[in-house]
């Protein structure tokens, strides 16, 4: 019926497309599942190949849980939500992708204050107001709606409003958001990124195959933590690698279907702690590689 897991907070799902060095397919089946020696479940009742399904029953029996990770399996609504949500304070971890959840599930959340991390990729059923639901959460360091097709730019506008919602419209309350992943989410715009760009502790940004130009990369020019940039489909040039270039503790970049050409690609030489560049599918030649001699 579903499956329940435990990880830990700071154990985010890494994206394939930036770690493969080649473009996602954004499909599911490429998610990781956690280990099954924390799950609830008997071994003679595990899902074959991904750990342990409990029931709904069982989740209500356990009352006690910090994280729980649904996402992928068929039949997760809303009913689940109330069970999930029941968890009140307890609950640091909501991982419900590919989901049926609606807004009104959403709303069942905004109870559980302690809430670090939220995935909520590939889900359809929610909109702008489900959004508006999770406004309190304050204490998120993790926040992923990738692929989310129903969220859009009036969803994006109460995204970006989390905690402040009463006295500001943009993303600065969240001051302990440390990854962001709002790849595939075509209403993301330059604007959005401008407001991205207070999340001062922000350490892992996913922009992927969104509508951001060499504007909305400038913006992120004083995010001094960050080590991990995913802009992947991006309707970017050359010109944005000068502001890329500010970024002095990137070490993981995915430039891949951009359609680069070698103008300004100098800069990414002097990326000191870069360990990780993908760049497949552009135009680039070995007069840009050149660059990388010796990094």
């Amino acid at each position: 019926m579903g499956g329940i897991c435990s990880r830990k907070r700071d154990q985010h799902v890494v994206e394939d497309d930036l770690h493969r060095g080649i473009s996602g397919r954004y499909c599911r089946s490429g998610n990781i599942k956690w280990s099954r020696s924390r799950s609830l479940r008997s071994k003679s009742n595990q899902c074959p190949g991904w750990g342990t399904c409990p029931s709904l029953m069982d989740l209500c029996i356990n009352r006690i849980r910090e994280d729980i990770d649904l996402g992928e399996y068929s039949g997760v609504d809303d009913n689940w939500m109330d069970v999930i949500s029941s968890q009140g304070l307890s609950l640091l971890s909501v991982d419900v992708s590919g989901s049926q959840v609606t807004d009104n599930g959403l709303r069942l959340l905004k109870d559980c204050s302690n809430l670090q991390a939220l995935t909520l990729n590939y889900c359809d059923q929610f909109s702008e107001y489900g959004l508006k639901h999770i406004s309190g959460l304050s204490k998120l360091d993790s926040l992923s709606i990738r692929k989310s097709s129903s969220v859009k730019p009036d969803g994006m506008r109460a995204f970006s409003n989390l905690f402040l919602i009463w006295r500001s419209w943009t993303l600065r309350g969240l001051k302990k958001l440390e990854f962001l992943n709002i790849g595939c989410c075509k209403c993301v715009t330059d604007s959005d990124i401008k407001s991205i760009s207070e999340l001062i502790n922000l350490k892992e940004l996913h922009i992927s195959n969104s509508s951001i130009t060499d504007i909305g990369i400038s913006y992120l020019r004083g995010l001094e933590k960050l080590t991990t940039l995913n802009v992947e489909g991006c309707n970017i040039t050359g010109a944005c690698l000068e502001s890329i270039h500010a970024l002095a503790s990137l070490a993981c970049l995915n430039l891949s279907r951009c359609g680069l050409s070698n103008d300004g690609f100098e800069k990414i030489a002097g990326l000191k702690s870069l360990k990780r560049l993908s760049l497949a599918f552009n135009r680039i030649t070995d007069a840009s590689l050149v660059h990388l001699k010796g990094t």
